[in-house]
């Protein structure tokens, strides 16, 4: 990726952050924000996740389950795994979604 087409998607995942989760950046001065998108960046290369729409719902993973929700939550482990790295954000955002439903199925009985 050029050097200009990093800079213009990192604009991008940070207006995004802003839109997706405006609480959670309030809480982050700007330099945390970009870090935290450099750091994004960073994990989607590392699995093989290269679609600008793939990093944008890799990103909103991150402000859901936390930055380091790829080591913290048992969930994430098999889809990262996936053989096919196209399918990988699929079976990602799908356990993301169960497990989404299974917390608030469990905050409903409480």
């Amino acid at each position: 990726m050029s050097i200009l087409a990093r800079d213009c998607l990192v604009h991008q995942l940070i207006a995004h952050a802003w839109d997706a989760a405006p609480e959670v950046c309030a809480d982050m001065s700007a330099g945390h924000l970009r870090s935290v998108v450099d750091y994004c960046l960073e994990q989607c290369a590392h699995y093989g996740i290269a679609r600008d729409y793939d990093i944008l719902r890799y990103l909103n993973l991150m402000l859901v389950f936390g930055f380091t929700f790829d080591k913290d939550e048992p969930w994430a482990a098999a889809p990262l795994a996936f053989r096919n790295p196209a399918g990988r954000m699929e079976l990602l955002m799908d356990h993301a979604l169960m497990q989404t439903e299974q917390s608030s199925g469990e905050t409903n009985e409480s």
